[in-house]
């Protein structure tokens, strides 16, 4: 593909770091000395899909990596699926605090963690997101 580029797309694509990272359009302008010219064979990148853009101050500019191949994994239908969010509330409290809570404890901090969540079917007043379903509070001692 680099074959059909322009000399100064090749030029400009090799100031482009390899490993996916951005780099500021007037960074590279500047390296490239290519002047205003810098923006029409940025153009020929992005046409010839080798690049992507990102933000900063002037833009910035990174190789387009190929994304890897995704695996679709259909999931077969489980019982062990949850259907209400509310049925993992305990689960996770008893993970954090069989693992997090083992070590407040063993150091002897305080820890505590509960689950702070609506009642079912309750309807709030303060708004949807007024309430944090699991609170944990963990005081260190140094």
């Amino acid at each position: 593909m680099t074959k059909e580029l322009s000399e100064a797309a090749q030029k400009l694509l090799q100031l482009i770091p390899t490993d996916g990272t951005y780099v500021g359009n007037t960074s590279l302008s500047r390296r490239s000395g290519l002047g205003e010219e810098y923006w029409n064979v940025r153009k020929e990148l992005e046409q010839a899909g080798l690049i992507t853009f990102g933000r900063g101050r002037g833009g910035s500019i990174a190789l387009q990596l190929s994304a890897p191949p995704v695996a679709v994994i259909q999931a077969a239908p489980s019982a062990n699926l949850v259907s209400d969010e509310a049925d993992l509330y305990e689960p996770l409290r008893k993970l954090l605090n069989d693992d997090w809570g083992a070590a407040a404890k063993e150091s002897e901090d305080f820890f505590e963690l509960r689950i702070t969540a609506s009642p079912r079917k309750w309807q709030r007043d303060s708004g949807q997101w007024s309430r944090p379903d699991l609170t944990l509070v963990e005081v260190t001692n140094f």
